[in-house]
């Protein structure tokens, strides 16, 4: 069962490869990769049965290799520090989703319940599907802390809709048509939203995705149109990549 492992902590990639080879020999470790660049290449040029995948990859995530992957169809087991990535979905789409300090336990049941659905023949998820599920949980089900002048107010990603930069500080406009004001750079909100699906299109803006409708050209300049009517304006630098980004 051809096996790869994507791990970015060079001490933990090593251990899990020397706990693949010592303790199940029925695998075929074909390699191990830190980033998602060389990820990509090991998986395009094996062709595994299993990914044994980090979410977070240096400055990239897991979800930036599932996209770069497309329909590609493998077994998945996630390995990660970080337990908000919508676990019970996890384990309905993948083998299996193991949380840092890993357990030798847990690894060798999802391991077996890998080999199981291989020699099954069991459906592969496609890696894209996976990729969609994790975006998914991510809008509806994050919720993060932003402080204003008065108070620290909980919101739910999902009920964003964008972020504007003026004056040096940050306005964070929901649904609603509520906004808040907070002491942030939106360079920081960007950080922090980016991987639920927030896009940054110029240089003062800061977008929710799934909000946007349309793209429009008009009088020379790109906007974004928001479900609701809002117009976006995008940068001439950004226009290519955030086109390609909402496929408009």
């Amino acid at each position: 069962m051809k096996t790869i492992v994507v791990e970015d902590e060079q001490h933990a990639r090593e251990h899990l490869c020397q706990l693949l080879r010592h303790h199940f020999p029925w695998l075929e470790l074909c390699g191990a990769a830190g980033n998602v660049t060389d990820a990509k290449a090991l998986i395009v040029q094996h062709q595994p049965a299993l990914l044994l995948l980090d979410i977070r990859l240096g400055n990239a995530t897991a979800f930036d290799l599932l996209d770069a992957l497309g329909q590609f169809s493998c077994q998945v087991i996630f390995i990660t520090a970080y337990n908000e990535y919508a676990i019970r979905a996890f384990r309905i789409a993948a083998v299996d989703y193991l949380l840092k300090p890993l357990q030798t336990a847990e690894l060798t049941e999802a391991l077996y319940r890998a080999k199981e659905r291989y020699e099954g023949a069991l459906g592969k998820p496609m890696l894209q599907e996976l990729s969609a599920i994790v975006r998914e949980l991510q809008q509806q089900q994050r919720m993060i802390t932003l402080a204003d002048r008065q108070e620290y107010v909980r919101v739910s990603v999902s009920e964003i809709e964008y972020c504007f930069s003026s004056n040096g500080c940050v306005q964070v406009h929901f649904v609603q048509q509520e906004k808040l004001v907070v002491a942030k750079e939106l360079r920081e909100l960007e950080m922090l939203l980016e991987p639920s699906g927030f896009i940054r299109c110029h240089q003062s803006y800061l977008v929710n995705e799934r909000r946007v409708r349309s793209i429009k050209r008009e009088e020379g300049r790109t906007y974004l149109i928001l479900v609701d009517g809002i117009r976006i304006p995008v940068s001439r630098s950004s226009t290519s990549w955030v086109r390609m980004r909402l496929g408009l």
